[in-house]
């Protein structure tokens, strides 16, 4: 008997404790929410690790912890097999057309990862604009058909990459 209501007693201790804990995410999730809405005016969803929002207009964006390339992105746009993508914001106009903002980690010097983009995007028909070096990295950027593309790399000094780079492409501008 003794043995009995010790069980049930530990079984619902554990139950209210899970259940706390998924309210006090709830109401977190909640206030990050309002406070968002509250700032930009438009509709939120905190969903994860990932937040979109959406404005009056109609057009959307959604910043996430991806650790993969999403769905859709341009297959036009060279992409290294050897990095590690840390954050993904994707981005819809009211009037169409996605962006994508892609942040990838290297192990490798930026300077080599900019000139891999270069003749990379050189290699696939792409019009460069204009690059910036900056000693050991920099910036460049191209179009390719209703695509323009900005590849900017940038020093990194956590578990051993030595670059990231930040890819923003999508829809030329009209």
């Amino acid at each position: 008997m003794k043995r009995t209501v010790m069980s049930l007693a530990l079984v619902t201790c554990l139950a209210l404790l899970a259940l706390t804990a998924t309210g006090c995410q709830m109401i977190a999730q909640k206030a990050t929410e309002s406070a968002i809405q509250g700032a930009t005016g438009g509709a939120v969803n905190v969903k994860g690790d990932s937040v979109t929002i959406k404005d009056k207009d109609g057009a959307e964006a959604t910043i996430s912890n991806e650790t993969k390339i999403p769905a859709g992105f341009p297959s036009e746009v060279p992409l290294r097999d050897d990095g590690n993508v840390k954050a993904v914001i994707t981005s819809q106009a009211s009037g169409g057309g996605t962006s994508y903002m892609v942040s990838i980690q290297f192990k490798v010097p930026q300077s080599e990862v900019l000139d891999w983009y270069k003749t990379e995007l050189e290699k696939g028909g792409w019009t460069i604009g204009s690059t910036v070096n900056t000693g050991d990295g920099g910036m460049v950027s191209a179009e390719k058909g209703d695509l323009t593309l900005n590849v900017v790399t940038g020093s990194e000094n956590s578990d051993g990459y030595t670059s990231v780079v930040t890819m923003q492409v999508g829809p030329k501008s009209k």
